[in-house]
């Protein structure tokens, strides 16, 4: 019985490693959006045009994000 509780809490170990490596993986993904909306802010300089001068990079980011599954 014993060993099959070793053989679950390990089995649950490495799952939570592995949730939290993807964890770590969105995180940096969602830093890089906001630094890039914020660098995309700051280009546009509070232009009233901001949301068509997007630059081709920007607008491809928000095109896969549009695409991609919900957290």
């Amino acid at each position: 019985k014993l060993v099959a509780y070793q053989r679950e809490f390990h089995a649950l170990k490495e799952r939570l490693r592995v949730a939290e490596h993807r964890t770590l993986q969105r995180s940096s993904e969602l830093n890089n959006i906001l630094e890039q909306f914020r660098r995309a802010i700051a280009e546009t300089n509070g232009s009233k045009d901001a949301l068509t001068n997007f630059s081709d990079e920007t607008q491809k980011l928000l095109k896969e994000l549009a695409s991609r599954k919900p957290l």
